[in-house]
């Protein structure tokens, strides 16, 4: 009898601890995978992705504002970022969130259709007068320059560039378990 009092208590101490020892290491390994995963090639690889679009949409914000501050005539450069922006996007676009997919679609189509087809049409009639040297039509000129302005105004004012930033900054968080401070 008094050996039976002395083993239960050290077969449940025993037992405990294993059953702790187990819940531990469970814990502590699904932690590591957790971390090695967060950590490995793929998320790397998104950060690159994340930092790249970043960097893009601050290329194509201060081109914008370029044309707009200096009212430059030469649309090239500016539709080369816009262009290269959209395509480095929809290359990585299965890396990337879907509200950040629709978000990019609804920025290229917006500015397809408020820009391209005007300002180099803009461009066109202004390159095409200079050449003629037929200058009599300067308000002509200058009411569309003035037009150019004010869409890529729009397009630099517009929302969805904003919304493209917070979304790449949210899912850079939700990826690396960033917290709000």
């Amino acid at each position: 009898m008094k050996y039976i009092e002395i083993l239960i208590p050290a077969i449940l101490t025993i037992l405990g601890n294993i059953a702790f020892y187990k819940f531990i290491k469970t814990k502590s390994e699904q932690s590591i995978h957790k971390y090695s995963i967060a950590y490995s090639g793929i998320f790397m690889e998104r950060l690159s992705i994340y930092r790249t679009l970043l960097e893009k949409i601050f290329d194509l914000k201060i081109s914008l504002s370029e044309h707009i501050s200096d009212d430059k005539t030469e649309t090239e450069e500016l539709l080369k970022n816009f262009n290269d922006f959209i395509k480095f996007s929809r290359t990585n676009e299965p890396l990337l969130s879907d509200s950040l997919s629709v978000n990019l679609r609804k920025l290229d189509k917006e500015f397809r259709m408020i820009t391209h087809q005007t300002v180099t049409s803009i461009n066109a009639n202004y390159d095409d007068k200079k050449d003629k040297g037929d200058i009599k039509d300067f308000t002509e000129i200058l009411k569309k320059a003035q037009a150019k302005n004010e869409l890529l105004q729009k397009v630099y004012q517009n929302d969805i560039l904003k919304k493209i930033e917070n979304d790449l900054i949210k899912d850079m968080k939700t990826d690396f378990h960033i917290k709000k401070i």
